[in-house]
């Protein structure tokens, strides 16, 4: 071997150690905020209703006071670094994918005679595979149907010599307070809801916590829940990055605090993590529990997983979007589990198991993978995954149009491959402290299966077909990017937009991909939509592209949560009007005075329009520049902040473009609505037109 070739492989070398052990001082860093974040001096437990004591016993929030004083400890923490300043393993595997992907292209080159039998050979391997997962699959679901009718309640009392109790965390940021509480209320139908500690996480910048904590509070104090627990976790403390790892982790470690429970006594509790979107059969808890007995608690070597079917209402959706669904399930059916590669988003394991592997990696976004690898490297072994025999399901992540479902498709596959990059970089640097052989067959296992089955698939970008410019006055785009939050009414908007356009002879093209925000790709079109976007969508090119399309006499239409949409552009604030600040806990009936009856999108409309839904308050307004449409009463529904004048939908001249914004739609029933309905093309219009009559 040459003298480069050495020095080069020591050289790699170096970095790797140095890497493993940075990620080793990280995790202790971790390991002792966690310790400083159950002190008793970082945290105080606070009754909801601040004139009560504290009921010990029952409901209870949790936060640090103040805030961040973790920060203020005095410990010092390693700043994370960016992927460009160390050596990142996961390129390894987006080498590989992109190897894959291309393979029927590049092997001919190669060979004539190498790729006539390699290619049908591959074939051949992907038809085993995917046989195999499907026998697998199919056992699983009979599976599922012999214990359809099972009465754990009678096992559970056979086998049960220590009480198993559960607790049950729900991460939440910016869902609304009706689908937190539809997931909260199918844990308080379980048949043994006395068994359940409800742990429910805010974070510090969820909008009106308070109100929606005490609305929960209200509506489930006489569940019968053993406790119920509130946690607000702390924005920007060190090494953490936001999303549900650090929730949960932050969520877990409080109320494992409060509950004060012995280390002896771990193996009998039991910990299920879930989405804010989740609904769980009401004999969850039941089958969780018989399964744990059932196998004599392997409180250190399994994690339980539930099947999970995807999509609420999913009969009534497109044929796409029932299949894709129906294969997703198939794959944990017939792979994820069977095969041990990792549970996903609803999963449950015993509080023993939390304690030893340092609770969740607050320093990633994927907490069931990362927990499976991290739990895997502290208990030296394999972790087994177990079927629970109930299937719980999973909240929308699909389209209701083929469209929209091709589009949300591609935007998984693509998450999917990011996310399982990186997570493979996490188990390249963590398989020196997991045996050999465990390592090797997790690690082919998951390379399989993602690098092969899933990611192969992630390099397909929905794209909108382009036309030429010439008859851009006939078109719009409807952009429908959201981050985090994904409006249900999403899909019946496009819906109903698609029927507008057809009815009224313009085109619509649908796209949730911010590149395509370029000036030639925009300059096609009359006027572009915002249907319920959320979060910064565009970055700054696609702003400045953005920008000069409206700028050169084109038009905007902002919906709904439009309004939640970069904040920190303040062009953007003055093109919508206004930012939402929040809205009351609840949906409600309210009064809508129509203050010009002339304009385009309200003269079909009563003087006064009784609606049901939700109600934004707005901050940052600028409706002294704007031409008031609607306003609502406030003295018709509660929770209203702005008194007599509050305007509800508004369109002007703004920047040398045309701008209108409608706050209603919250709901799908919107859309069937023929009275809104004809309010939102009477919008679309003036933006394509300028015409007001």
């Amino acid at each position: 071997m040459s003298s480069s070739k050495i020095l080069q492989k020591n050289f790699l070398r170096q970095i790797s150690a140095e890497i493993e052990r940075k990620i080793d001082r990280l995790e202790q860093q971790t390991q002792i905020v966690g310790g400083i974040l159950q002190w008793p001096k970082f945290t105080r437990f606070s009754s909801s209703d601040r004139n009560e004591k504290i009921n010990q016993d029952k409901d209870n929030i949790i936060e640090t006071s103040p805030p961040h004083t973790i920060i203020e400890t005095g410990i010092t923490h390693h700043e994370m670094k960016g992927g460009s300043q160390r050596l990142r393993w996961n390129l390894l595997f987006n080498l590989l994918v992109w190897l894959v992907v291309p393979f029927p292209f590049w092997i001919p080159f190669i060979s004539n005679k190498v790729a006539l039998y390699m290619l049908p050979s591959i074939q051949g391997v992907f038809v085993f595979m995917w046989t195999i997962i499907a026998i697998l699959a199919v056992k699983n679901v009979f599976i599922l149907r012999m214990n359809h009718s099972r009465k754990y309640k009678e096992n559970i009392d056979t086998l049960e010599k220590t009480r198993i109790r559960h607790i049950v965390a729900v991460s939440c940021y910016k869902e609304p307070i009706e689908l937190i509480a539809t997931t909260v209320q199918s844990v308080a139908d379980q048949t043994e809801v006395n068994r359940i500690i409800m742990v429910i996480s805010f974070e510090e910048k969820t909008p009106e916590k308070k109100k929606k904590r005490q609305y929960l509070q209200d509506r489930f104090k006489d569940a019968g829940f053993e406790q119920i627990i509130f946690t607000v976790h702390p924005y920007g403390l060190p090494n953490e990055i936001p999303g549900k790892c650090s929730n949960s982790n932050y969520g877990l470690r409080m109320a494992v605090n409060k509950i004060n429970v012995a280390d002896d006594d771990m193996k009998n509790i039991l910990v299920t993590t879930c989405d804010a979107d989740s609904k769980f059969p009401p004999n969850y808890i039941a089958a969780l529990t018989w399964k744990y007995l059932q196998e004599n608690q392997p409180a250190l070597t399994t994690i339980y997983q539930s099947p999970l079917f995807y999509n609420w209402k999913l009969d009534s959706l497109s044929f796409i979007t029932r299949v894709t669904g129906l294969l997703r399930s198939l794959l944990m059916l017939g792979a994820l589990i069977p095969f041990n590669i990792n549970t996903m988003s609803i999963f449950s394991y015993s509080l023993s198991l939390a304690k030893q592997g340092n609770f969740i990696h607050p320093s990633y976004q994927m907490d069931d993978i990362i927990c499976l690898i991290r739990w895997m490297g502290v208990t030296k072994r394999r972790i087994r995954i177990s079927m629970i025999p109930v299937a719980v399901i999973s909240g929308p992540t699909s389209g209701e149009t083929v469209e929209f479902e091709i589009i949300e498709w591609a935007r998984q596959a693509r998450r999917w491959t990011i996310g399982a990059a990186e997570v493979f970089h996490y188990f390249i640097i963590k398989a020196k402290h997991i045996p050999k052989m465990a390592a090797f067959s997790w690690g082919f296992a998951f390379i399989i299966y993602y690098g092969v089955l899933l990611c192969t698939a992630a390099h397909t970008t929905p794209v909108v077909k382009q036309e030429d410019a010439s008859l851009n006055q006939s078109k719009i785009l409807v952009f429908i990017k959201t981050i985090p939050y994904f409006h249900e009414s999403i899909p019946m908007g496009i819906n109903a937009i698609r029927k507008l356009g057809e009815q009224n002879q313009f085109k619509v093209h649908i796209t949730n991909v911010a590149s395509y925000f370029t000036i030639d790709n925009l300059k096609q079109y009359a006027a572009v939509v915002f249907l319920s976007t959320t979060g910064d969508v565009l970055d700054e090119s696609q702003q400045e592209s953005f920008k000069s399309f409206y700028r050169s006499g084109k038009g905007f239409v902002g919906i709904h949560a439009a309004a939640d949409t970069e904040y920190a552009w303040s062009w953007y604030n003055g093109l919508l009007g206004g930012y939402f600040a929040g809205h009351p806990s609840r949906l409600q009936n309210a009064t809508l005075n129509i203050v010009d009856q002339n304009f385009i999108a309200t003269k079909h409309l009563p003087k006064q329009w009784k609606r049901f839904d939700e109600w934004y308050n707005f901050q940052m307004t600028q409706w002294n520049k704007v031409n008031v449409l609607i306003t609502i009463d406030e003295k018709s529904y509660y929770g209203g902040e702005h008194g007599k004048i509050h305007p509800m939908s508004w369109y002007q001249n703004y920047d040398g473009g045309r701008s209108f914004y409608t706050q209603l739609s919250h709901q799908q029933d919107s859309y069937l609505d023929s009275l809104f309905v004809q309010h939102l093309l009477g919008g679309i219009q003036y933006a394509m037109t300028g015409r007001t009559k």
